[in-house]
């Protein structure tokens, strides 16, 4: 399934697989490492998904502008530290319902993401207005913010 797209499609640049269960950090994986040029990711409500997978995608897709994780419940602010520092162009961002996602995430995202434009926290109880003034204060291009 998802294992073989990253095998043989390398010149893949939007993946879409929500509320997916074959998406695990090792499918990820395939295709982080084969998709290299992957700029729109949209991988939500995948509850097999943890910062494991979000580091691989950090470290294999630098190109990615769109990432959309809401509801994956494993994502911790370890694994957004790791796409913030690994996908500097990031545009657009939902981590709606990441209920683990805090106000450290926000801050290495608005010190990372300059270019962000569009975020979404949507039931994120864990970010307070810390949270929120870190991204105003570094993220002058939002243009839409979803909290």
């Amino acid at each position: 399934g998802i294992t073989a797209v990253g095998q043989h499609c390398p010149q893949l640049r939007h993946f879409k697989a929500t509320a997916c269960p074959s998406v695990t950090n090792d499918s990820l994986l395939a295709v982080a490492k084969g998709c290299r040029l992957l700029t729109h990711l949209r991988i939500g409500d995948c509850k097999r998904l943890s910062d494991e997978g979000l580091e691989v995608v950090a470290q294999y897709c630098p190109e990615l502008c769109e990432l959309a994780i809401f509801g994956c419940e494993g994502v911790t602010p370890q694994g957004l530290l790791a796409i913030a520092q690994g996908c500097n162009r990031l545009t657009h961002l939902d981590v709606s319902c990441c209920h683990q996602v805090t106000d450290k995430a926000l801050h290495a995202l608005a010190t990372h993401c300059a270019g962000l434009t569009q975020f979404s926290a949507r039931d994120c109880s864990k970010v307070t207005d810390n949270g929120l003034i870190s991204l105003a204060k570094c993220a002058s291009r939002l243009t839409s913010l979803d909290v």
